[in-house]
């Protein structure tokens, strides 16, 4: 995907999938794990949706949700 550049190939070691999710009304997203979060805290433009792309699953509970990439990244 643009802009995803995921060079540790999901590991959670490199922050280059690092987006803002953004979720319908309707929608929910468990919270980052605490792994998740201690490598968010690096990020300098970190947001309260803040996420690592690779750490999210999938599901109809995310139908409608939008996914941002930082300009910085791509």
């Amino acid at each position: 995907m643009e802009g995803i550049i995921a060079e540790c190939g999901g590991s959670m070691t490199c922050l280059t999938c690092h987006c803002y999710v953004t979720l319908p009304e309707s929608g929910s997203l468990p919270e980052p794990s605490a792994n998740e979060q201690e490598m968010l805290d690096c990020v300098l433009e970190a947001r309260e949706n803040s996420r690592l792309s690779c750490q999210v699953v999938v599901t109809p509970e995310l139908d409608g949700a939008r996914f941002d990439i930082p300009q910085w990244q791509g």
